[in-house]
């Protein structure tokens, strides 16, 4: 259960690994494109096209459960949960 405004975080945690996954796909395919050439270096971008379709489809199984609105209730426990673990560590 994620309280209200985690999204956020988890939408900057997501963009962090995009950028840094980024800059080494540019890096490694710049190699590739030296050493074997540019047909190999442009291959890659639809393989990495379909291994993130694949993701997609395979993680929305397991992904399901955290899909959900959370209840009120749910919200409340884990607000608590928070403050409690916020008390305890600072």
């Amino acid at each position: 259960v994620r309280p209200q405004g985690s999204a956020v975080s988890a939408l900057a945690w997501i963009w962090a690994f995009e950028g840094s996954f980024a800059a080494a796909g540019a890096a490694v395919a710049g190699h590739i494109a030296e050493v074997w050439g540019a047909r190999y270096a442009l291959a890659i971008t639809p393989v990495a096209v379909l291994c993130g379709f694949a993701l997609i489809i395979f993680g929305r199984t397991l992904l399901k459960a955290a899909d959900r609105i959370p209840s009120d209730q749910e919200v409340g426990d884990a607000l608590v949960e928070s403050e409690d673990a916020a008390r305890t560590n600072g």
